[in-house]
């Protein structure tokens, strides 16, 4: 399972880059994406640094200033390269780009979507395979109400890893924050990744709504093969007011049909959200909720 959270603008920040138009590019809607020369998805490149001369194509563009209430206009656009599955230039992550009104496209806030945890040699998976964006009004801090949210959807393909799914949520943080100031400022505040085995949603009715939900089955390192029952790992996450926070961590009471199998269970989250709701009333006999106050 790999799931993580940003709170504050701060850990958050992202770097501005410039891009220019890929020479007799057949699609005008070809760029390449320009920065100083780093190595690919090891962890001396700094995750929000951007893939040097990959030309990429629009894959999605959508105004957020209807949708966010922003001073000025505000679009994102989104942009993958379109390669073979398994071919050495599929290892280019989906690229996120935000810019107001005026700025020059991909002028700033470009954010590569990887998976948020290293492996011990520093590598980290791209999310290469582009799989939506949508506009969504997602549950706010206590006491708050929902907060208007842009979430996007990518996966990795390749094989190293089987196949992992993210989710990626961005905010207008000074909105969050309530800021006086005619100012807007969208930074990623969330990001969930779970394998082809996992499941991972925003939770909007029953027990757990509010919350967002990530569980993934694991290996323990005492299975016989992949088709043995695992555990799952639990996660769940509560909005705070500049992100999301983990409230609670925790693997399965019991061993389920590994998802490898046709047995494997199609809805983890509703199987185990009893199990989930005894376990956060057990930790917060007060409600979640009067923890974070």
């Amino acid at each position: 399972m790999r799931a993580s959270f940003i709170v504050g603008a701060c850990a958050a920040a992202l770097v501005c880059a410039g891009a220019a138009r890929v020479a007799g590019a057949k699609d005008s809607n070809a760029v390449a994406v320009t920065s100083a020369p780093a190595q690919m998805y090891f962890s001396r490149r700094p995750p929000w640094q951007l893939t040097p001369g990959v030309p990429y194509q629009l894959v999605k563009e959508i105004a957020l200033q209807s949708f966010f209430h922003t001073a000025k206009p505000f679009d994102v656009a989104i942009y993958y390269r379109d390669e073979p599955i398994g071919t050495p230039a599929d290892w280019y992550p989906v690229e996120v780009c935000i810019f107001g009104q005026g700025e020059p496209r991909l002028s700033r806030g470009c954010q590569p979507l990887v998976d948020g945890e290293s492996l011990p040699w520093g590598l980290v998976y791209p999310m290469q395979k582009f799989d939506g964006a949508t506009l969504e009004m997602l549950p706010g801090a206590p006491g708050t109400p929902t907060r208007p949210s842009l979430v996007v959807r990518a996966s990795y393909l390749s094989g190293l890893a089987g196949e992992l799914h993210g989710v990626y949520v961005w905010n207008d943080t000074p909105r969050l924050e309530h800021d006086s100031r005619n100012f807007d400022s969208f930074f990623l505040t969330f990001k969930s990744v779970v394998s082809e085995a996992g499941q991972q949603e925003f939770v909007m009715k029953g027990p757990l709504a509010g919350a967002f939900v990530s569980v993934d089955q694991i290996s323990e390192g005492n299975e016989p093969d992949a088709e043995s029952p695992r555990h799952y790992q639990i996660n769940v996450f509560r909005p705070v007011p500049f992100g999301y926070v983990k409230v609670l961590s925790m693997l399965s009471t019991k061993r389920y049909p590994s998802n490898h199998t046709e047995q494997g269970l199609h809805d983890p989250i509703s199987v185990l959200t009893p199990e989930i709701s005894r376990a956060l009333k057990s930790v917060y006999p007060n409600g979640v909720s009067s923890a974070l106050h």
